[in-house]
């Protein structure tokens, strides 16, 4: 049997047969506790058997893929306990919020079923067991889904035609291969479990280095909003990619989907509109949220709404107010002019806008040029009469800094995300951050001649900016909207596959590229003409009835 070479980044050369596993490498010196390596730019676990020597660079687990890896394997091993104690319950997987998972499940459980998966897990650590990569033929992988109720996995393989199929295994539990997984059961002695209504949360950790989990906020106003998107899922039927998938079969329920879909996002966004309204003295709406979230198309839709309740609205973007004053801009920890901070926003000129506003004068409303990093006042001033309103929309929107200078009955304010609610099957679900960031990419794509490569590589900033100054506000706000679609992804996927493929392997973020497309090569795809022209998803696709 041949060796095969592998250098580290010191420069030492290392040698294994082909065919082995790293494990052998994470024993001692610079690799010692590496939890993972990437080689040739891609991510390879412990477990894994490589054919190939080449650039090695290990991975410890408190690195960021070592903290994603974490995550992925605490769930297998929440569900490797739970299949032990209760497999005739169906757990699966929800959405992320702040640092937990939340699992809801199908079945009767104890009082105490919490403390009993607790200590099971407990027990699985402690025993140290070996999470393996390991593969499946297409039938064994339907006979286990089948005999272990996953009905969510079942129907995932019900539109695929792979001969074989890769999996994570802990035992008698095997998980579908959506990402690296840590080597063994003993890294994974840091979580809690937290009940909640229908259901449960699995904390995961945030900083590996640290032993001890921080206080945890509580999200009512945004698990409410997941609530009542279940309510919708629940009605659709929309609640996993295979489930979806059997829409795709036949045209008009695939008609029916989407028309049911927008309605209701229509008519969530009327009935923002008649709580504004009944307010009674609201003159200023503030709208926030992350990027790429439909801000400008929910803005428009709901402007709309209000002017069928009896308004005139008044649209202004908070990037007109920039400060001109480049010096007073903070700056990043790497010495960039953070464009992100509150500071970047002209905040005296803002106050002072809607001060003015609010007592009636006349007001002329600045335009600020990205490109010339200059300032312009429109020719003819704002004047709001009795039964104006003016659509505040920008990611400080919910920051109180933005509106001291008015009162609370003034001010109406609003948090909107893509809250993706759909399950790939039980232990596996794209997450509210990646549901935007495969937004992001074919806007930037479609609009900003922008290729796939280099937003991601911008991503991890924009996300850097939304922890700090969106999501600590997003409670503050008096309604959240779901901006999210059952069906966006389906459509997505037939741009995005294109773009993330034109990322290479010798590109800095291969790795994230082929992560989306391994989440994505199960969904069929939806032609994009289904989709409405005033639909929030046509901001990213374009072809929409509105400008912008």
């Amino acid at each position: 049997m041949r060796d095969i070479s592998f250098k580290l980044p010191s420069g030492q050369l290392k040698q294994l047969p082909v065919g082995s596993t790293l494990n052998l490498l994470a024993k001692d010196g610079e690799c010692h506790n590496a939890v993972a390596f990437v080689l040739n730019n891609q991510l390879i676990g412990l477990n894994q058997s490589v054919l190939l020597g080449g650039e090695l660079k290990p991975i410890f687990i408190a690195d960021k893929w070592g903290l994603q890896a974490y995550r992925r394997s605490l769930n297998l091993l929440l569900m490797a306990a739970v299949n032990e104690l209760y497999p005739a319950v169906h757990f699966v997987i929800g959405q992320t919020v702040a640092d937990a998972y939340f699992y809801r499940y199908s079945g009767e459980l104890p009082d105490n079923y919490l403390e009993a998966i607790n200590q099971k897990m407990q027990t699985l650590v402690a025993a140290s067991l070996a999470i393996n990569h390991t593969f499946m033929s297409y039938q064994e992988a339907l006979t286990y889904f089948n005999k272990m109720g996953q009905s969510y996995s079942h129907s995932l393989l019900e539109y695929s035609n792979e001969a074989t199929l890769a999996f994570y295994q802990l035992g008698a539990t095997y998980s579908l291969d959506y990402g690296l997984q840590l080597p063994n059961t003993s890294l994974l002695s840091k979580y809690q479990l937290i009940k909640g209504e229908n259901g449960f949360f699995l904390r995961y950790p945030t900083n590996l280095l640290d032993s001890s989990f921080p206080e945890r906020q509580e999200r009512p106003l945004v698990m409410a909003t997941y609530r009542e998107h279940r309510s919708w899922v629940a009605m659709l039927g929309s609640d996993s990619v295979g489930n979806l998938n059997k829409h795709l079969r036949h045209k008009a329920s695939l008609q029916r989907l989407i028309h049911l879909s927008e309605g209701l996002h229509d008519k969530k966004v009327a009935a923002i509109a008649d709580q504004i309204a009944g307010r009674g003295q609201v003159k200023f709406v503030f709208i926030a949220g992350p990027s790429s979230s439909g801000k400008t198309t929910f803005t428009k839709k709901l402007a709309m709404q209000l002017e069928i309740n009896g308004f005139k609205p008044h649209l202004i973007g908070l990037d007109h107010f920039y400060t001109i004053n480049r010096d007073a801009i903070p700056l990043t920890d790497k010495g960039e002019k953070d464009l992100e901070h509150i500071k970047a926003l002209d905040l005296p000129l803002i106050n002072q806008t809607l001060t003015a506003l609010i007592k009636g004068d006349k007001v002329a409303i600045p335009k600020y040029s990205f490109k010339t990093k200059e300032r312009t006042f429109d020719a003819a001033p704002l004047e709001l009469t009795e039964k104006s309103i003016v659509l505040i929309e920008g990611i400080h929107g919910l920051n109180e800094q933005i509106s001291a200078s008015i009162t609370s009955e003034h001010k109406f304010k609003i948090y909107i995300s893509a809250l993706i609610q759909l399950n790939i099957d039980e232990q596996h679900r794209l997450s509210t951050s990646d549901s935007r960031l495969i937004r992001r990419i074919v806007r930037d794509w479609q609009f900003r001649n922008t290729g796939a490569s280099d937003t991601l590589a911008m991503w991890p900033n924009v996300k850097a900016g939304e922890e700090k100054w969106i999501f600590p506000y997003q409670e503050t706000a008096d309604v959240a909207f779901n901006s999210a679609l059952d069906y966006e992804l389906f459509v997505l996927k037939g741009y995005i596959e294109a773009l993330l493929k034109e990322v290479k392997a010798n590109m800095p973020h291969y790795h994230e590229a082929c992560r989306l497309l391994r989440y994505l090569e199960r969904f069929q795809v939806i032609s994009a003409q289904y989709v409405p022209n005033y639909s929030i998803l046509r901001e990213f696709i374009g072809d929409s009835g509105y400008k912008y």
